[in-house]
């Protein structure tokens, strides 16, 4: 126990003296010996930490030099090579030059059309005013045109490298031309004729080609030809329509008259353009025969409509005298002959004036017509039989074909007889007696007939009767389509010269086609 006491009491003094030398001294020159030595000491600590940021800001500032020039020498490139872009006439376009690691220092961008320079640089080379370049060397195009479609190129030095933008405006067309064998020949006249030779022509052939020009796309092409449409693909025997280009094969005189090309691309309005197709032929006459109603003591009025081309040399009139040959007609106190001719091939008429019928004029006439290709004659009956019905209109309704005839007749009407014949089957005959209802006007009868008919494709003609016999021909057949209910259809109606005579002036299917043709033409 005692050598446990003496243990803890000297662990006890050990205590107290280490705790004695711990103490600090008093306070006295030596303290601020001290002091200064410490900051001295802190001092220098803090000399070396800012020398230790010296030398990091200089590495930082290093390396971005480095990364700057390394950035600066890197090569320019475009992600993609090319693009398109379309745009419409008169709107602004703005394209675009997506480089890739641009350095204005090093780097040349330079601008073409295609070959042509427009920008160096900055530097303007064109002299566009409409073309301008901004700080992203974009170019700009004000009031962009068709004729600006093309390839523009953005090229890029020292690279090499290039980009490429196919820009392609959308515009109206602005003009319509015709050739023939590559001839223009818009508005012009192309005469056929086989005695001399055309250029524009291949043997019978003429090849028409449309070409419309201004505008983008090239747009469609339709023709036209007296009123009639043929569309791209149309063949016929005479007429082939392919790749714009109409070509008519084996030419006569029907052929003639104004050809219409007509393009549309869908921007503004469409443009067309017309060549005139004149066929130098013989005489041919609108009608081959005729017959004229006259009363005797009247005066009668023969026509003759023809075409020539060229003109007629010799306009002959002949009174047939069965055996004894033609006797040949001048111009006397009986007789007057008109004539009006049309050039380039329309339609002229020779006209023979009888004056105070009697017995001996009631007889067959000629009329001959020659030019210097040709000629040609044409019957003519006179007498005081009714002339030929003329169909005027007709309609089919509940089975019932009902059809309007006119008929010059100075003498009273008896009856009407009209023929049909379906397809494949013979003539039958259908008689309509004509009453007092049936009044004329200025010798011309007008009569309904009502004739019950299957359904089906029918040809029709008549003649009519008076007291002093049947017309000395039938009309004209007309084909008919009675597969299903129609309204009233014109066909043509009466003319004729003034007097105690008139002859037939049909309106022929020609002189309906030149209307429409030239009603489409001012519409279009």
């Amino acid at each position: 126990m005692a050598s446990m006491k003496f243990i803890l009491l000297g662990l006890l003094l050990l205590g107290l003296i280490n705790s004695g030398l711990s103490r600090p001294e008093p306070a006295n020159d030596n303290d601020d010996n001290y002091q200064n030595d410490a900051e001295d000491e802190y001092q220098d600590d803090d000399n070396d930490y800012a020398q230790d940021y010296d030398d990091d800001t200089s590495k930082d500032q290093s390396n971005q030099n480095k990364n700057k020039e390394e950035k600066d020498s890197a090569p320019a490139y475009f992600e993609n090579d090319k693009m398109s872009k379309a745009a419409n006439s008169s709107q602004n376009v703005v394209l675009a030059c997506p480089i890739k690691n641009l350095n204005p220092k090093n780097h040349v961008i330079m601008w073409y059309n295609y070959t042509s320079l427009l920008f160096q640089k900055l530097a303007k080379i064109s002299t566009d005013s409409r073309l301008t370049l901004d700080d992203n060397f974009s170019l700009h195009i004000k009031d962009v045109q068709v004729t600006d479609s093309n390839m523009y190129l953005c090229k890029v030095f020292p690279e090499k490298i290039t980009y490429t933008v196919n820009l392609k405006v959308h515009g109206p067309l602005t003009r319509a031309s015709i050739f023939a064998n590559n001839v223009d020949v818009t508005s012009k006249k192309l005469t056929y004729d086989v005695r001399h030779p055309s250029p524009e022509f291949n043997g019978e052939v003429l090849r028409l080609e449309c070409r419309a020009s201004g505008g983008n796309p090239a747009g469609r092409v339709t023709w036209s030809h007296k009123g009639k449409k043929f569309e791209q693909g149309t063949a016929s025997h005479h007429i082939h329509v392919y790749n714009n280009t109409l070509e008519v094969r084996h030419i006569t005189r029907k052929h003639a008259g104004d050809y219409q090309c007509l393009a549309d691309n869908g921007f503004g309005k469409p443009v067309h353009a017309s060549a005139e197709l004149v066929v130098a032929h013989k005489p041919a006459f609108l009608k081959e025969e005729n017959a004229v109603n006259t009363a005797f003591g009247e005066t009668a009025q023969l026509h003759c409509k023809f075409e020539a081309n060229p003109e007629p040399q010799h306009v002959h009139w002949y009174k047939v005298e069965g055996a004894q040959g033609n006797e040949r007609i001048h111009d006397t106190e009986k007789h007057t002959i008109k004539n009006h001719f049309s050039k380039d091939g329309g339609v002229s008429t020779t006209t023979l004036v009888i004056h105070n019928i009697n017995q001996q004029d009631l007889h067959e006439y000629t009329c001959q017509v020659e030019n210097a290709i040709g000629k040609a004659k044409s019957k003519i009956f006179l007498n005081n039989t009714p002339a030929s019905p003329q169909l005027v209109s007709h309609s089919y309704k509940a089975g019932t074909l009902t059809a309007k005839w006119e008929i010059h007749s100075h003498q009273p009407l008896d009856e009407v007889n009209v023929m049909t014949r379906a397809k494949g089957h013979e003539w039958v005959s259908h008689v309509t007696a004509v009453t007092t209802e049936h009044k004329p006007r200025n010798n011309v009868w007008t009569v309904k007939t009502h004739i019950n008919l299957e359904n089906g494709d029918y040809d029709i003609k008549a003649r009519a009767k008076n007291i002093e016999g049947w017309s000395a021909i039938y009309s004209d057949e007309h084909k008919l389509n009675l597969e299903k209910d129609t309204d009233e259809i014109a066909v043509a109606k009466i003319g004729g010269g003034t007097g105690g005579s008139q002859s037939i002036s049909r309106v022929s299917v020609y002189a309906l086609a030149l209307l429409v043709s030239a009603v489409l033409f001012i519409r279009n």
